[in-house]
């Protein structure tokens, strides 16, 4: 999924963080500042406890922008992960607003578009590491979110992967005119 489509959370501890977080939060749609109860402000949600905040952003499939450490964000988001076509998109970024740094559900959750958008806004780098994306390869996966293809088999997307590195031709071809299924043809 995109995560235009989806709500995203802007979270920030600190009051430099808390400083980007509303200037994302003008900027990007759909997005909704989260501060600490001791940041309260107009217009801003505020959580007790950070844990929550991560926690019910995974139920919902809202987006994160998190403004702070990225060990904290992974140790935060560990234990909630599911899997790569159903986790949202998660996105860190310093409190200088440098670095965007797309840190989980690149393609299918839309955090690599987010990270640009985040970079864009902050006058920042997108750090993006997805493997496809670092080649100049098109994203598999990245179709799926589209509605184009359909992963009927996940274990198929590493033969995809080498036969893009070896520069073999691949055709996407619609089995039907009304049908939402794409043959692979090498």
């Amino acid at each position: 999924m995109a995560s235009g489509l989806r709500p995203i959370r802007v979270v920030a501890l600190t009051p430099a963080g808390a400083h980007l977080a509303r200037r994302l939060c003008q900027t990007l749609e759909g997005a909704v500042c989260w501060l600490p109860t001791s940041r309260s402000a107009a217009g801003v949600q505020t959580f007790d406890r950070l844990a929550d905040v991560f926690g019910e952003a995974f139920a919902q499939g809202h987006s994160l922008v998190c403004i702070m450490a990225a060990g904290i964000v992974v140790r935060g988001v560990a234990s909630h992960l599911k899997g790569k076509d159903r986790d949202p998109a998660v996105v860190v970024v310093d409190e200088k607003g440098r670095f965007a740094v797309s840190l989980l559900s690149g393609h299918l959750g839309g955090a690599n578009d987010l990270a640009r958008q985040v970079a864009q806004v902050l006058g920042g780098v997108p750090v993006i590491t997805t493997a496809t994306d670092v080649q100049g390869l098109p994203a598999l996966d990245a179709l799926a979110s589209f509605g184009f293809l359909k992963f009927i088999f996940w274990g198929f997307r590493g033969f995809l992967r080498v036969a893009l590195k070896k520069d073999y031709q691949i055709s996407l071809v619609k089995t039907a005119k009304n049908s939402k299924n794409i043959a692979l043809i090498f």
